[in-house]
């Protein structure tokens, strides 16, 4: 038998996951009605840029660290330890992604975008990094 915790959790996760998608439809009339073709564009590519590195900041270790945080539930010492290692790990990741980005962003842009989109890595390019850091 289901729990009700368990559907009263599985309903608090489902709502959270979901805002996300419900605030870009909620915003997406705002966007049409007062951006021009081409803002619209830049701002299309930004969130797709964000999505893309929240990907690479993360490297799906989430999966991992559930798993494994359940495999070490009889020992908190290695829980512990375990939570420590993966956090380290994950701002490690997403510090070298960050620089390598900043380092090499402008290139990349400049390279994967004609020049009529008028996409920029600096500022917004690399707000767009910086928010999927957060984010992931």
């Amino acid at each position: 038998m289901i729990s009700k915790s368990f559907l009263k959790s599985s309903l608090i996760f489902t709502i959270g996951g979901a805002l996300p998608m419900v605030a870009s439809i909620i915003l997406l009339p705002f966007y049409t009605n007062f951006l021009r073709a081409e803002q619209y564009t830049q701002v299309s590519f930004y969130i797709g840029i964000s999505l893309l590195f929240q990907i690479l900041f993360s490297y799906s270790i989430e999966s991992y660290f559930g798993i494994e945080y359940t495999r070490l539930h009889q020992e908190p010492l290695k829980q512990k330890n375990f939570i420590g290692t993966v956090s380290v790990l994950l701002l490690l990741i997403g510090a070298c992604m960050l620089i390598l980005a900043s380092v090499s962003g402008s290139f990349l842009f400049s390279k994967i975008y004609r020049a009529e989109y008028d996409m920029h890595f600096w500022p917004y390019g690399f707000y767009a990094v910086l928010t999927a850091f957060f984010n992931s």
